[in-house]
């Protein structure tokens, strides 16, 4: 199957999507997805996670499964960097393999590194759904809402079955739900009827 970024004009829409992202050009001042806000997640998330409201799923996975630091991790989708450096901050990984479709995203992820003077993180620019890993090179995957992205699934993820060593582990931190958008069985999502209210305004 080809990837769905073969399209060289979709690719780069994406590309430049995701390092406009990075370089917070997107940025409102206030979290415009459910997912930002800290009242949500300290109220609603964390605590569904792990039973502590100050503990996000990150310092959970490395409380229950990661005791003790590990030789290499692997991040899926790092955009600007800020999980791999808060990985290593937490003493998950000795080093981090990090990769992004947009090469702007890298580019600002290994700035960012540089900066705050952290040395042991790998980046790399490269479309997902190609993705390639020498077999038994990873201890830890991380895939924070990245895999919902990814055409190619079965490669993928057999791509981290086979590097994963044994007792790795490959940890997905994604939205688990009927649809990321319908928040209420009968459709009275708010943010739905928004939506739609925009599209008739355009259409006309």
């Amino acid at each position: 199957m080809d990837s769905p970024l073969t399209d060289s004009r979709a690719a780069e829409s994406v590309r430049r999507f995701w390092g406009d992202a990075a370089r917070g050009r997107r940025a409102t001042g206030f979290p415009v997805h459910w997912l930002g806000s800290s009242l949500v997640l300290r109220h609603v998330v964390n605590p569904r996670i792990g039973g502590d409201p100050d503990a996000d799923w990150l310092e959970w996975v490395r409380r229950s499964f990661v005791p003790a630091k590990v030789p290499s991790g692997f991040v899926l989708g790092c955009g600007g960097g800020t999980l791999e450096r808060r990985a290593a901050a937490m003493g998950l990984c000795d080093e981090f393999h990090c990769v992004d479709l947009s090469p702007e995203a890298i580019e600002v992820a290994r700035a960012l590194a540089a900066r705050e003077g952290w040395r042991q993180f790998r980046y790399e620019a490269v479309d997902a759904n190609e993705l390639q890993l020498p077999a038994g090179s990873v201890d830890l995957v991380l895939a924070d809402m990245s895999l919902h992205h990814i055409e190619r699934l079965e490669h993928v993820l057999g791509t981290f079955r086979s590097a994963l060593r044994p007792g790795g582990l490959l940890v997905v931190n994604e939205f688990v739900g009927p649809a990321r958008q319908r928040l209420h069985p009968d459709g009275r999502n708010p943010l739905i009827r928004g939506q739609n209210r925009w599209l008739r305004f355009i259409a006309e």
